[in-house]
């Protein structure tokens, strides 16, 4: 390995640049990623959270429905789709 040359230094300082920006570059979408992730479990945790205050009921009323069931459709020939609420957004729809 031989001494390099000014124009070889100012290359490989360049080049070494540009792998510094794309690593920042990629370190910051990592963080908007992992900040999103943990946004989205929070917000899994509070519905699931809000949730938990009826695992003891025996019978469906009107709270328990509109926490569970974001929209039931009747169809001709008694065909019925129902909707449900699996994330905290589906309750802010409302």
């Amino acid at each position: 390995m031989g001494e390099k040359t000014k124009e070889e230094f100012l290359t490989d300082q360049d080049n070494y640049k540009k792998k510094q920006q794309d690593i920042r570059m990629k370190v910051i979408l990592i963080d908007r990623k992992m900040e999103d992730y943990q946004n989205k479990a929070e917000s899994e945790k509070n519905w699931l959270c809000s949730l938990d205050q009826f695992k003891n009921h025996m019978e469906l009323n009107e709270t328990l429905l509109h926490s569970l069931i974001k929209r039931i459709n009747v169809y001709p020939k008694y065909e019925v789709e129902i909707q449900y609420r699996f994330r905290e957004e589906d309750i802010e729809d409302e």
